[in-house]
């Protein structure tokens, strides 16, 4: 941006928001730019998206809807503690 965003107030709206690791990366680019954010939007929350966001980033969080998320930590997944193999749906059959 010709002049830069210094001193600009941004909102990070993204599609979706899970964990929240790519918003955090905006938001630390925007200020490290001197540009204010003063919101993140998403037009979906995954999981505690809703809770995480305020509390980590430090912005308010608002979301069009909000669904489960349904990605696990290794140690928690369903399918890994029934022994079901991971298969990559791109290699084909």
């Amino acid at each position: 941006m010709p002049g830069g965003i210094g001193g600009w107030r941004v909102v990070v709206v993204d599609d979706a928001v899970n964990a929240g690791t790519a918003v955090a990366a905006c938001l630390q680019d925007i200020r490290d730019q001197g540009a204010v954010a003063v919101a993140v939007a998403a037009l979906l929350s995954l999981s505690a998206a809703s809770a995480t966001v305020p509390e980590r980033m430090g912005v308010p969080f608002y979301a069009a809807g909000t669904i489960p998320s349904r990605a696990w930590p290794a140690g928690q997944c369903p399918l890994c503690a029934t022994g079901v193999p991971f298969t990559d749906p791109a290699a084909g059959p």
